[in-house]
């Protein structure tokens, strides 16, 4: 038996698997509107949960012209392949844009998706919009960047996602000097040791620290300096003492045994990722980042949820360069910070400067250092009046 057409509630929400697919906008909306206007809609909205599964386009486009919008009830056990059939047929999606829809739907939290008992996998996401596992990651990079004009310009097929992630690395977006990618590699900048004396006067570690993107071995050697056990890993071989190579972090389902505090510079592409994953392996995660991550709402998930305890922002910017860099060593320096959170924390953020001088070079005399407070008052207004 059809399913039966019923009219629309004027107040419907939409399914989180309908807002995979980009709205129409502009004339092709407009266009549609006219349509709808002359003709009325067409082809009944589908339903499901009590959401627009399909057909929010026909359903705004019918309360824009004032007509009555049919709706039928899905009744099927799989929505998700329903619903991309469905856009897949009716729209001609470039392999870029398909990538941003597999991208969404493979970063859809269970809590979005009461329709299904697990999530989808990037392979399983790439294979149901017929594109590679690549393409699928470079959309999801370009997702993280939380960069509404951008996402926007490959969502309509206005640029490529390997456009858009070029232009992500050259930082035209975030305004930060990066090299191509074709020349980054995998992304290893190395962290100065300069970066890493000013944490440990801060900060106090116990039990096992797990550097998972170790590189060289940069912050390696200056922890197991200070007499820290530390287990170190990449997914490329560097060379770093004692380390491991090959060992992808994000496919890790649990820390080495004893790690109670994951600690690294993030590859700069993967840094949502990276934090994300490690505050399901460790009580505590330590990582050394722009200070514009504190800027994207797109990261609300792990900035506002409570966890993250302490900012430590420096003073002066840092300095990094590219592994195998053999040019001028006088490139944009960054505004960098330590972000450390803990699972157990819920509280507000605590925001402290710290210097990149640590104990080789204390604060000039005009600077008093307020540790009760955590601000950094100028002499001069700390002076009594004659």
């Amino acid at each position: 038996m059809a399913p039966e057409i019923q009219r629309a509630d004027t107040g419907l929400e939409f399914h989180p698997l309908a807002d995979l697919f980009p709205l129409l906008e502009g004339a092709d909306f407009e266009e549609l509107v006219a349509d709808v206007r002359a003709h009325g809609v067409r082809e009944p909205v589908w339903i499901y949960d009590s959401q627009i599964l399909d057909g929010r386009n026909r359903y705004l486009a019918a309360q824009v012209a004032g007509v009555p919008c049919p709706v039928r009830a899905y009744e099927g056990d799989d929505p998700v392949g329903f619903v991309i059939s469905l856009n897949l047929k009716r729209r001609h999606l470039s392999t870029s844009q398909r990538a941003m829809i597999a991208a969404k739907l493979a970063t859809l939290t269970n809590g979005q998706r009461a329709d299904l008992v697990a999530g989808t996998s990037i392979e399983e996401a790439a294979q149901l919009l017929n594109v590679g596992r690549a393409s699928v990651e470079r959309a999801r990079i370009v997702h993280e960047q939380d960069e509404p004009e951008l996402i926007r310009a490959v969502e309509t097929g206005e640029m490529s996602v390997a456009g858009a992630v070029e232009q992500i690395r050259r930082s035209i977006v975030t305004g930060v000097g990066m090299d191509p990618y074709a020349e980054r590699g995998v992304d290893l900048y190395e962290t100065p040791d300069v970066a890493v004396y000013p944490l440990l006067k801060v900060e106090q570690f116990t039990g096992t620290i797990w550097e998972p993107a170790c590189g060289p071995g940069a912050i390696v050697r200056v922890l197991r300096a200070a007499g820290h056990r530390v287990v170190a890993t990449d997914l490329v071989d560097y060379g770093c003492p004692d380390s491991s190579g090959g060992i992808d972090f994000l496919a890790q389902p649990s820390a080495p045994a004893g790690a109670t505090t994951i600690l690294t510079n993030p590859p700069f592409m993967h840094a949502n990722a990276f934090v994300r994953h490690a505050l399901t392996l460790t009580p505590r995660v330590v990582m050394l980042l722009r200070l514009l991550f504190l800027e994207s709402e797109g990261r609300s998930d792990i900035l506002d949820g409570g966890r993250l305890a302490r900012v430590y922002l420096f003073r002066e910017r840092i300095q990094t360069h590219r592994d195998g860099w053999q040019g001028p060593r006088s490139s944009n320096p960054m505004a960098l910070a330590w972000f450390v959170w803990n699972r157990d924390h819920r509280g507000p953020i605590e925001l402290r400067r710290i210097s990149r001088h640590g104990d080789e070079a204390p604060p000039p005399v005009s600077a008093v250092n307020c540790e009760d407070d955590g601000l950094n008052i100028p002499g001069f207004l700390l002076r009594t009046a004659p």
